[in-house]
């Protein structure tokens, strides 16, 4: 780590998950020297940063001190941009950003510096660094780390680019549909979307959910049928609901991003997905997005009576959603 200028002591002292009363945070590894913090190493997979992060855990750090974060290789670049939009946010100067194979680093305002580097990289330094020592009854160990970090990279959720929508991987079809219990599950924890029994609906070109907002009835779904006549759209919101005239921008965009080929002709709303972020990111558009139209229904009437508990009746719920224009009804 001395290609980023940091001024680490050889004598430190690393400890896991430290808690200070007077700090914010859980820093994963701190290394110190009487008392004092010169190097914070905090680990990530897929998580989205804390509030805290980086901004509380610099102040942790002495002068020369640095804070190192630890990616899968596909996200090092974008965990790299969140750090320093939020650094630029607080109003701390950056300077010599260096963005190198192995590590990407600066030094944040006068004395401390901030770096991320891959899973992958680090790992194999300390099993070179073992091989030197001779402590080679440890790269058992190290090897299956590694391998752990190498699965992490394959079945990550990637930013989404256009050709992910127009010729998806086996993979992105089992995470869109991912997508969809994760929408209704963050949704449910901020209280956009209330608790419902019923559950998912399954056919050969479908798979999605029946979601409440403890007035109105909605599925929330990946739907093979639309995406492939109506643009590059995988998922789709149907509302029971009487719409009037509140869609008309949609119905007028080309394609139409709304459609009226739902059970008994409700309203499908087409749900774009936003590119180039993380996947928190991308889940939290989502449900802007139904607010959006849940604020445009607010004086509508719902087509399902729902219980004041908000949990519907399978009955009550009428057929599952149509496979659309192009498909059959279930």
């Amino acid at each position: 780590m001395s290609s980023t200028g940091a001024s680490l002591s050889r004598g430190l002292q690393y400890r896991n998950e430290q808690y200070d009363e007077a700090a914010p945070g859980r820093p994963d590894i701190v290394g110190s020297v009487g008392g004092t913090t010169h190097l914070i190493v905090e680990g990530k997979f897929w998580a989205e940063l804390t509030d805290a992060q980086p901004l509380d855990y610099l102040r942790w750090l002495e002068p020369g001190g640095l804070l190192l974060f630890v990616a899968p290789g596909r996200r090092k670049d974008l965990l790299w941009g969140e750090l320093k939009r939020r650094c630029q946010d607080a109003g701390l100067p950056l300077c010599g950003d260096q963005r190198t194979q192995r590590l990407n680093y600066c030094k944040i305002g006068d004395s401390h510096y901030l770096a991320v580097a891959s899973w992958t990289d680090l790992l194999t330094d300390i099993r070179d660094a073992l091989d030197a020592e001779d402590e080679s009854h440890l790269k058992g160990d190290l090897d299956q780390l590694l391998d752990l970090c190498r699965l992490e990279d394959e079945d990550a959720f990637l930013p989404l680019t256009p050709l992910d929508l127009a010729r998806p991987t086996p993979l992105r079809f089992l995470q869109f549909m991912a997508l969809v219990d994760k929408v209704n599950e963050h949704g449910l924890e901020i209280g956009r979307l209330k608790p419902t029994n019923l559950g998912s609906t399954r056919s050969p070109a479908r798979y999605g959910r029946y979601v409440s907002t403890g007035r109105l009835q909605l599925w929330l779904g990946v739907d093979l049928h639309r995406w492939h006549a109506h643009g590059l759209i995988p998922l789709w919101l149907e509302v029971a609901v009487e719409p009037g005239e509140v869609f008309r921008d949609l119905d007028a965009e080309l394609p139409p991003r709304v459609l009226y080929d739902g059970y008994a002709g409700r309203p499908v709303i087409g749900l774009p997905l936003a590119l180039h972020v993380e996947e928190t990111e991308v889940i939290q558009n989502v449900l802007e997005q139904i607010a959006d139209i849940l604020e445009r229904l607010h004086d509508c009437r719902p087509t399902v009576e729902m219980s004041q508990s908000a949990d519907a009746e399978p009955e009550e719920a009428g057929p599952p959603p149509s496979e659309g224009a192009n498909g059959a009804q279930p």
